[in-house]
């Protein structure tokens, strides 16, 4: 989003003083106000959230307290459900089919949060800022889960390996977008590398209608205590550096740090320049 002035940030604080004003409402009027609008010509009332957001904790305003629906963080959710242990091929699962989720209207919107909480040990979110959710179907079994979101606002060896100056970074964050979830609820060999390739096949045109911008870069974070990304190294990702991270939700450093693995996978040949 672009540099807010002492103005605007004395705007949206006497804004945030009128009864019943959330914070989601004053990130679209902050967009009315600044003309931010994303590349199909619609608020980025997400981007205004998350940086007013920000400008609150570092405490340059004061606004409504946040409104959030409860949700489980990786420390305190129960363990995620165990995968059938009976290894199939992929031909015993038949064709596979992809279900782009289409909202929270989606039927299947609900579908794809209990996969996530039932099989991934971080549940089903939250996710961060631009979103797109897919369940991969076998007939009408569903055998995968996974959703892409924002990049991370700034990770040094992920920019490092990319080249960007600060300036840079700013400028085109959007071009990289986060694979945030991925899991299995079934097993075959070769399940996990065939499904990273039918959906990293789509998500540029899929990320584009929704957004505006076409991604040349995809980014994701390994648990390197619970997982060797083997998956990740089977569909042509580059494991590009080891490093500590927090969670993108634990501003308070609550729940301590684990050592990530960080992978990245070029969705264009001239991705760097």
């Amino acid at each position: 989003m672009k540099q807010l002035s002492e103005a605007d940030v004395t705007w949206i604080e006497a804004e945030g003083r009128v009864d019943g004003r959330s914070r989601s409402l004053l990130a679209r009027l902050t967009c009315e106000r600044l003309g931010l609008r994303d590349a199909l010509g619609r608020p980025r009332v997400v981007t205004a959230r998350i940086d007013i957001g920000r400008l609150a904790r570092a405490g340059r305003l004061s606004l409504p307290a946040a409104q959030v629906g409860p949700c489980r963080h990786p420390a305190t959710r129960p363990a995620a459900a165990k995968r059938s242990a009976a290894s199939r091929s992929l031909a015993d699962l038949g064709a596979l089919t992809v279900h782009l989720v289409k909202g929270r209207s989606d039927p299947a919107h609900e579908k794809w949060i209990r996969v996530l909480d039932d099989h991934h040990y971080l549940g089903s979110g939250p996710l961060c800022g631009a979103q797109l959710r897919y369940l991969v179907y076998a007939g009408d079994c569903v055998v995968a889960a996974m959703s892409f979101s924002s990049a991370a606002r700034h990770v040094a060896a992920r920019d490092e390996y990319i080249g960007w100056s600060k300036n840079a970074r700013v400028r085109n964050r959007r071009l990289v977008v986060a694979q945030s979830r991925f899991c299995l609820t079934s097993r075959a060999e070769n399940l996990a590398s065939h499904v990273q390739g039918l959906l990293l096949s789509r998500v540029k045109e899929d990320w584009a209608t929704a957004y505006g911008s076409r991604p040349v870069l995809v980014e994701t974070y390994v648990d390197a205590k619970r997982f060797r990304g083997t998956c990740y190294k089977a569909a042509n990702w580059v494991k590009v550096v080891m490093t500590k991270v927090r969670g993108r939700q634990d501003h308070a450093h609550a729940f301590g740090q684990s050592r990530k693995a960080i992978f990245v996978y070029s969705l264009a040949r001239n991705w760097r320049e």
